[in-house]
C-alpha cells in the first residue's frame, strides 16, 4: 500500500511539473496573441488610411493612381507636382 502511495505522489509531482510547463506556454501564447492583435489593428488602420488617400487622390486628380507611371509623369513635368497649380 505504501508503494502505491509513493507512486501516486511521484505521478502527482510529474503532473505538477507538466502543468507548470503548460502555464508557461499559455503565457507565451497569450503574449504572442496580444502582439498579433496589435499588428492586425495597425494593418487595418494603414489599409483604411491608404484607401482614404487613394480615393482622395482619384477625386482630386481624376485619374487611376495605381495605373499612373509616376516616374515618367514627374520627368515630363520637370519635377513639378501634377496637381492643380496655385495662381
Amino acid at each position: 500500500m505504501e508503494k502505491i502511495r509513493g507512486d501516486l505522489v511521484e505521478i502527482e509531482r510529474q503532473i505538477g511539473g507538466i502543468e507548470e510547463g503548460q502555464q508557461g506556454l499559455r503565457t507565451e501564447t497569450e503574449a504572442a496573441q496580444e502582439e498579433l492583435n496589435r499588428f492586425e489593428i495597425r494593418l487595418a488602420e494603414s489599409r483604411s488610411r491608404t484607401q482614404f488617400l487613394t480615393e482622395e487622390g482619384q477625386r482630386e486628380f481624376q485619374a487611376d493612381l495605381a495605373a499612373t507611371d509616376w516616374r515618367r509623369t514627374a520627368l515630363a513635368l520637370g519635377g513639378r507636382s501634377p496637381g492643380p497649380q496655385a495662381a
